[in-house]
């Protein structure tokens, strides 16, 4: 396994039941009056005690709008923990994530963030989130949800935290809808536990393109009092670590779980081994969309700043790409993948040593990226030997 594996990685409308109250009206018997009119100094009488009456009724009325006035609760902020820039590892603020609609516990669908888990009453009851993330095409995830399930279920119910199971990609390597993450995981998971959540229905994708993850199934766990990530999956000769001991995370969370669960230590910070001038000038081209479309030749560029990574992009083609560089200055590792959706690089070199070297047939995105956060200068040859044979034929 290579240690480039990439795989990119609720409106639930709220259903209100509008009560509106029926006006009752009783019938009312009106009498004639047969009294005898009253004198004129009566009638003066009359006038100044109800206007006393009057008067008496304004200040209650005053009294009670007083009362009422007191009575009023204080508006109450919820502001969102500083978010975490970049998002990784452990100890980040995990970003409020916003979903549009989600199936709740009950299977019915209203609309989700983490925000309102951090902030709503309606969550006050749970102290942790535990996310599980799968896709429609990982076969593994199925297995994931259901041991979840079925050692689980009960101990999850009694719990504090909340799972939520979030669909990232369906079959064919895109966005899952929440329709499709119900589909995918309500035959595993079965009613009550935890909220259902589809990708395309969410602002998620921004934050796993930070590298939140790098295999499905997934999982982690959020500490609520400061929304950070206190647990991550980590796999080991095909065990799931985090999985294997959840209940003891939710139960305990402010362990050293990274620690506990033999995590990797955090990547270390930034530090540009670059010269003035030596990043290409092509940047900002850290994104499929930002890629820079090259043709055969040779260029010379940097992974020089924040995030180490470059992406090209080269038409169709029979390629050898070569990246040339100093490994003693930093670690550079280069791959390819098919389009901006591509779920996992389709060829990868990640050596130890200088240089880098992938061949390939046809078009696709040129990934460059500084192993844990390495900064150095690189030369890039492209050769198209499709191109070349052209040549040499005319």
């Amino acid at each position: 396994m290579t240690r480039l594996s990439n795989t990119y990685l609720i409106t639930l409308t709220i259903l209100l039941s509008m009560f509106g109250g029926t006006a009752c009206s009783s019938d009312e018997t009106a009498s004639s009056n047969t009294e005898e009119p009253t004198t004129d100094e009566e009638t003066e009488r009359e006038r100044d005690e109800n206007s006393d009456d009057d008067d008496d009724s304004g200040e209650t009325s005053e009294e009670n709008d007083n009362n009422q006035e007191d009575d009023t609760p204080p508006v109450v902020t919820c502001n969102y923990p500083q978010e975490s820039i970049p998002f990784v590892n452990y100890g980040d603020v995990i970003p409020n994530l916003e979903f549009s609609e989600v199936y709740l516990a009950d299977r019915s669908r209203s609309t989700f963030s983490f925000k309102d888990f951090y902030c709503s009453p309606e969550y006050e009851q749970y102290d942790s989130m535990t996310l599980i993330l799968v896709a429609d095409w990982c076969a593994p995830c199925n297995d994931y949800m259901k041991a979840i399930d079925d050692f689980y279920h009960d101990a999850l119910l009694a719990s504090n935290t909340l799972p939520v199971f979030i669909d990232l990609q369906n079959v064919f390597y895109q966005p899952a809808s929440t329709l499709a993450a119900y589909r995918k995981v309500t035959p595993y998971v079965t009613p009550g536990l935890g909220i259902i959540a589809g990708m395309a229905d969410s602002n998620i994708q921004a934050m796993f393109d930070t590298g939140f993850y790098t295999f499905t199934p997934y999982s982690a766990v959020i500490r609520k009092s400061d929304m950070k990530v206190i647990a991550k999956e980590n796999s080991q000769n095909g065990r799931m670590l985090l999985v294997e001991s959840l209940m003891n995370v939710v139960n305990d969370l402010d362990a050293d779980w990274q620690s506990a669960l033999g995590a990797p230590p955090p990547p270390p910070p930034f530090m540009s081994n670059c010269a003035e001038g030596q990043e290409e000038t092509s940047e900002p081209n850290n994104l499929p969309e930002e890629a820079t479309t090259l043709t055969a030749g040779t260029y010379q560029g940097g992974i020089c700043g924040e995030p180490a990574v470059d992406m090209y992009y080269v038409e169709d083609g029979d390629w050898t790409v070569n990246l040339l560089f100093s490994n003693a200055q930093g670690d550079l590792d280069m791959a390819l993948f098919r389009t901006p959706e591509s779920t996992e690089f389709e060829v990868v070199s990640d050596s130890v040593d200088d240089n880098e070297s992938i061949s390939f047939t046809g078009a696709g995105y040129i990934y460059i990226g500084g192993y844990q956060n390495a900064s150095a200068p690189y030369t890039l040859e492209l050769i198209n030997a499709a191109s070349e044979n052209a040549g040499g034929e005319g």
